[in-house]
């Protein structure tokens, strides 16, 4: 889990890093930046799980920057820090949905319940897009197989989840006979990132059905893809089928 400090006073900034203990809390990596156009910057570049930041700083304020941040970056966790306890403080952070905000001097007891709070937020949000990955995809992966399958409904479907439909693509069906577990539908899309191609699979009776749209000018991606799947599943695959391309989602599947 990432994280993010913006504090322009140096004092503050360097007793924070030294004082909480990152590794308890479970955060990998703490970035930071001195003031709130440095912070956006970074926040664009890296994106944070959680940003902790003060709300009057040069340049750039902490409601402004987390505006900003919140529009790219919606599932992110935003506490602020401030010395002040006026009421534009506390409508900023509630017009962001902030977790939290501390304030001046800091306790660092409050401050680690502050962030705890954060982190269940991160994962709670996270565990839920998970579901909703697996969902989508598991509901359009076995659509498409679908013999009574409506092609409106198909289509629809289709672009909701993203996935391109065009000239520049070639289109797949890849069968993975295994037995079924938990977050293969996640492992799965996570495998064709990591591969830059788009998919989607979902559970069927002897395993998993995935349909891949591949790049007419990279059209080795497909093997690398096949690959890293018999790789991944190799202790729990039997085999894997790959079918002949078509050119659009309602092709001969």
């Amino acid at each position: 889990m990432v994280l993010l400090l913006v504090e322009d006073e140096p004092y503050t900034r360097e007793g924070i890093l030294t004082e909480i203990d990152w590794d308890l809390l479970g955060i990998t990596k703490v970035l930071t930046a001195e003031d709130g156009k440095e912070g956006l910057e970074m926040a664009r570049k890296h994106s944070p799980n959680i940003v902790l930041t003060d709300m009057y700083m040069p340049k750039m304020d902490g409601a402004v920057m987390s505006k900003a941040i919140r529009e790219i970056l919606p599932d992110c966790a935003l506490i602020f820090i401030s010395g002040y306890s006026d009421i534009d403080y506390y409508k900023s952070a509630v017009k962001v949905s902030a977790v939290d905000f501390v304030t001046k001097p800091l306790v660092i007891e409050e401050l680690m319940k502050v962030l705890e709070k954060s982190i269940r937020q991160v994962k709670d949000r996270s565990e839920k897009n998970e579901c909703y990955v697996m969902h989508k995809s598991n509901e359009l992966a076995k659509y498409i197989i679908n013999e009574n399958a409506f092609p409106n409904k198909l289509m629809d479907l289709w672009i909701d989840y993203g996935l391109p439909y065009d000239e520049k693509h070639t289109l797949h069906t890849l069968i993975l006979k295994m037995r079924h577990s938990s977050k293969v539908i996640l492992l799965i899309t996570e495998l064709a990132k990591e591969t830059s191609i788009k998919a989607c699979s979902g559970s069927i009776e002897i395993g998993y059905v995935i349909h891949v749209a591949i790049p007419l000018t990279n059209t080795f991606l497909l093997n690398s893809f096949s690959q890293k799947l018999m790789d991944e599943f190799s202790d729990e695959a039997t085999y894997l089928a790959i079918g002949k391309p078509v050119s659009q989602p309602l092709g001969n599947w």
